[in-house]
């Protein structure tokens, strides 16, 4: 699983989030923070596509032609469980992350 950089991380978390395949224009309208060239965005989808995170599915009319869908080949958790694969953890370390994940899920719990 090769790194994420920030705008592709940025691009994973709005695909995730969606609840179906999305259009580049799609994708740059929910970066609400972020104003990325129509150039940019197609260049991060196309490296995305080639790490294998993405899926073209698809065609939908946009206007007077055509725009392909994304949507992601992992889940978010499939996704994060790569990485923390790749960093071959020790035994204590992952008991460690456990128990952070474990604290993070009962803050949310009380929230």
């Amino acid at each position: 699983m090769k790194n994420l950089t920030k705008s592709e991380k940025e691009i994973m978390n709005v695909l995730w989030r969606a609840e179906r395949a999305l259009t580049h224009a799609e994708i740059a309208a929910a970066c609400v923070e972020r104003k990325w060239r129509a150039k940019s965005i197609f260049s991060m989808l196309n490296d995305l596509l080639d790490k294998g995170l993405l899926q073209s599915v698809g065609f939908v009319r946009s206007g007077k032609t055509y725009a392909r869908t994304f949507t992601p080949t992992m889940s978010q958790v499939e996704y994060w469980g790569e990485v923390i694969n790749q960093e071959h953890m020790r035994s204590s370390q992952l008991s460690e992350l456990t128990d952070l994940l474990a604290s993070y899920q009962r803050s949310l719990d009380l929230a």
